[in-house]
């Protein structure tokens, strides 16, 4: 078999070469007249000597330098590339130059301007004095979840919780949920807020309130004042055109039926809301905070933030 010289003269084919004449051996594999083009470990980020079709060669030059952690038929698929770094990442220093870590998904992606953020912050800014610190249970904002409703009136919901704080410092204890700090209870369609976007002025203070098989447990969690925090993954991009709603209990009607009590009136508090792609520090844009709604007498607590391009441009 000829060596492919002319292959070895490319800028563009650098690492690839033409098998042995004699053994056909491209270091640990043998190539043979069906995938005559030798890549050896060396020269290819997957770290395989691997043998190539010639009509694999163009897709190669495209695709094969990526960090690919399988042999090559992770480079191409049917002639086109595959996802273009298939490990996982923590950080954009475990991808390529052109690549960012998308760390909701643990995935190399490329750098373009169609990424968008997943990534919702919540941020209480609720100023506590010391008796609520000491003998409020759950003080400071009270999330029952976030909804995007998407431009076409698609409602999308919290996948998973990236980060939690509450501002008191309070946790639950193993399966104590007898205050709201279980950040899992934002995951999903509203629990507290049942009847949401129908009814936003009745919401619920025990999941046995809506279930009469459900142990009696808060659906919504608590930031406990400020310093508190809570970062959710939402299951699709936040666009914009879409609304971004975050449902906290402040002015609803509060049904209590496990301690006999209703058509209490919850307190208003006040949150900072911003998006991010990466959800790293400097990383956040902001879309707003319900400061100023807050002393409106309607308020209920859901603070709706229409999506515009300008929020978006600085989230990464």
């Amino acid at each position: 078999m000829k060596k492919l010289a002319w292959l070895l003269g490319a800028v563009a084919l650098v690492g690839l070469s033409a098998c042995d004449d004699d053994e056909n051996n491209c270091g640990n594999v043998n190539c043979d007249e069906s995938a005559p083009l030798c890549v050896l470990a060396n020269n290819n980020k997957a770290n395989v000597d691997v043998c190539l079709a010639k009509d694999k060669e163009p897709v190669y030059n495209q695709c094969g330098h990526d960090k690919a952690q399988d042999v090559a038929t992770m480079w191409y698929d049917n002639g086109a590339c595959t996802t273009r770094y298939t490990g996982s990442c923590e950080s954009d220093s475990q991808c390529e130059s052109d690549q960012v870590c998308d760390t909701v998904n643990k995935q190399c992606v490329a750098k373009t301007g169609s990424q968008k953020p997943r990534l919702v912050r919540i941020d209480d800014l609720t100023e506590l004095n010391d008796n609520d610190k000491k003998n409020g249970d759950d003080p400071g904002a009270d999330i029952d979840t976030v909804v995007l409703t998407k431009a076409s009136g698609k409602a999308v919901y919290v996948t998973e919780v990236n980060g939690f704080k509450r501002g008191d410092g309070k946790s639950a204890q193993g399966e104590d949920y007898s205050i709201a700090a279980n950040p899992q209870a934002v995951v999903g369609a509203p629990s507290s807020f049942v009847d949401y976007p129908t009814d936003t002025k009745n919401c619920y203070y025990y999941k046995k309130d809506t279930d009469p098989n459900a142990s009696p447990v808060r659906p919504f969690v608590s930031l406990g004042g400020k310093g508190g925090y809570i970062v959710v993954v939402m299951g699709e991009d936040i666009e914009a055109g879409d609304t971004l709603n975050v449902l906290e209990l402040g002015g609803c009607t509060l049904q209590n039926t496990k301690d006999k009590k209703t058509q209490v009136t919850t307190g208003k508090e006040a949150v900072k809301v911003q998006v991010s792609i990466s959800g790293k520090d400097g990383d956040w844009a902001l879309v707003g905070d319900s400061s100023s709604r807050v002393t409106e007498t309607d308020y209920t607590g859901i603070f709706s933030v229409k999506i515009s391009d300008n929020m978006l441009k600085d989230a990464k």
